[in-house]
């Protein structure tokens, strides 16, 4: 999906009518109401811990406004008219965009994580009430410099693009992924739900304790009312932030969640991954590493992954990850067999248990997870026919199972598309979709895995 919106960059750049040369940073030190989330947490091994039940989840440590990423209205909409795309080229509000830096927790542990924060602004300096909305970002890369708060208006344009149109926006840049201040202890754990869930859900917490804070500086304000949005990793974002949500940020309501080209089953993903080489196959290998990190490490990485390819020991993804936001696969990796190693295969294939990475992946399937879903939201699901990535199939096999939990699911699968073309080519199908949940209309999902279909013409 980023992939085409960022050719709109340039452009953004030239057009921009910022509203000023210059940044201004704060800090806040002010607390919630002490909260304690009473959900199934860790697993796979880790020692017991319980979540943190203290006033500073979302406390405010720093933030910055990023003055060079305000954008009128006007220029907004003339960047994307530009590059054809039209259909979300009706824009009516100027953008303000932050970053924040605010308390989440790892592992009953407390941590930071940064985010940015956009608002609409009102011509005449009235107070807005907007929607808010939850933007989680795909695979960006796995650490700090890789995260969207740190990438200036590439990591920013989703903000811009959704508070030009009303919303009032929290994105997290995910943990393991500090855009500014001091570096994460980490690498960003990938496909993770617990993690990635609880540090987005703090997001909005930050956003909401942002705004009150500085309500005297902005001219919007967020509702209560939430919805949420992510594409690629973003999607399990968001499936998992909505599955958390109700149990750990209560008193919010969310209204739709939309997920572009997810992934809702990672043991599926890994058998597909295991046994045709390609990007499914790198996306799992470096999910197996970044899981096994965030778990503790009970067991060596070259028990999953090929440590004996000739001139590639497939353990130094991790170090590969940690140095680049786009690293390269070496030349020596050209199958599964110079990438995995053959149990971890062999228990995919058979379908058999593979400790502690059979855990690893099933911590992450949306279906009979023990995460009790408490939201009843409405959920847009869209795959691409040709996804080589997030493979669709998968997704497909779920969608019955999950309204079977309680689910209302409508999905589109996009014809022809690969894992990007499907997400942008269904762009302003999503964001209408989501202007309709937040303005409380009503779906009814078919709740089946629809037949191919032109996503241009939704």
């Amino acid at each position: 999906m980023s992939r085409a919106l960022l050719s709109l960059l340039p452009l953004l750049l030239a057009a921009a009518c910022n509203k000023g040369d210059d940044g201004y940073t704060g800090e806040d030190t002010a607390g919630n109401p002490p909260f304690t989330a009473t959900l199934p947490n860790g697993g796979c091994g880790l020692p017991e811990y319980g979540w943190r039940s203290d006033e500073d989840l979302g406390e405010i440590v720093e933030w910055e406004e990023l003055r060079d990423l305000n954008f009128t209205a006007e220029a907004l909409n003339a960047a994307l008219m530009s590059f054809d795309l039209g259909a979300v080229a009706t824009a009516t509000y100027d953008v303000e965009v932050y970053r924040v830096r605010y308390v989440t927790q790892d592992k009953g542990q407390r941590v930071e994580a940064t985010a940015l924060l956009s608002f609409p602004v009102s011509d005449d300096d009235s107070v807005i009430i907007a929607p808010t909305m939850l933007w989680m970002h795909g695979t960006t890369g796995f650490t700090d410099e890789c995260a969207p708060s740190a990438l200036g208006v590439e990591g920013a344009l989703f903000n811009i693009v959704f508070s030009g149109h009303g919303f009032v926006v929290a994105a997290p840049d995910y943990l393991g992924m500090n855009g500014f201040g001091a570096p994460a202890e980490a690498l960003h754990p990938y496909i993770v739900a617990e993690p990635t869930a609880v540090a987005s859900l703090d997001a909005v917490r930050a956003l909401y304790r942002f705004s009150a804070e500085e309500a005297n500086r902005l001219t919007s304000q967020p509702s209560a009312d939430l919805v949420m949005w992510g594409v690629s990793e973003g999607g399990f974002a968001a499936l998992w932030a909505d599955r958390y949500g109700e149990a750990y940020l209560p008193g919010h309501r969310i209204n739709g969640v939309v997920a572009a080209v997810p992934a809702t089953d990672p043991t599926h993903l890994a058998k597909l991954g295991v046994t045709t080489y390609g990007d499914t196959s790198l996306a799992m290998a470096a999910s197996l590493a970044t899981q096994n990190l965030w778990y503790g490490e009970p067991a060596p990485l070259s028990d999953a992954l090929n440590d004996d390819a000739p001139g590639y020991p497939a353990t130094s993804l991790l170090t590969e990850l940690g140095a680049s936001c786009s690293p390269d696969v070496p030349e020596q990796v050209v199958s599964v067999e110079t990438l995995f190693q053959p149990a971890l295969v062999d228990a995919l294939v058979n379908d058999t248990s593979f400790e502690p990475w059979s855990c690893y992946l099933n911590q992450g399937a949306l279906v009979g997870s023990a995460i009790p879903r408490g939201s009843n939201a409405p959920v847009l699901i869209v795959t691409s026919e040709l996804d080589d990535l997030a493979q669709a199939a998968p997704v497909h096999d779920d969608i019955a199972p999950l309204c079977a939990e309680g689910y209302n699911i409508e999905h589109i699968q996009c014809a022809g598309a690969s894992h990007v073309s499907g997400a942008v080519d269904s762009l302003p199908y999503q964001l209408e979709w989501l202007k309709a949940r937040a303005n409380g209309d009503e779906i009814t999902g078919s709740c089946v895995a629809e037949a191919p279909r032109d996503c241009l013409s939704l």
